[in-house]
């Protein structure tokens, strides 16, 4: 992404959303299986990994040239929500699984 004044905000801007769309991904297909009667749901480590192929590049990739405090407040905060929501959403589903029973 070419960014003319350098300040790579724009660069912080698109990272969020494309982390954004791999969180919308992770969170379908995890659903997804979780419900389709010929395969079993994600356990959390592999929930883990799928986030971490799918989602966790998108940070990664231009964080050395991020040079605005700002700017790399709002991508750890997007990461921490993002990983937060994976959490969540697997400690939620196991405990209501367990609770059904």
């Amino acid at each position: 992404m070419l960014d003319l004044e350098l300040t790579m905000h724009l660069a912080t801007v698109e990272t969020i959303r494309r982390a954004a769309g791999g969180q919308a991904l992770s969170l379908v297909v995890s659903y997804t299986l979780r419900y389709d009667k010929n395969s079993s749901q994600l356990t959390l480590t592999q929930n883990l990994g799928f986030w971490k192929e799918i989602v966790l590049p998108h940070f990664l990739q231009n964080l050395w040239y991020i040079q605005s405090e700002a700017d790399i407040i709002k991508m750890q905060t997007s990461l921490n929500l993002s990983l937060a929501r994976i959490l969540q959403k697997y400690t939620h589903a196991h405990t209501r699984a367990h609770t059904c029973q």
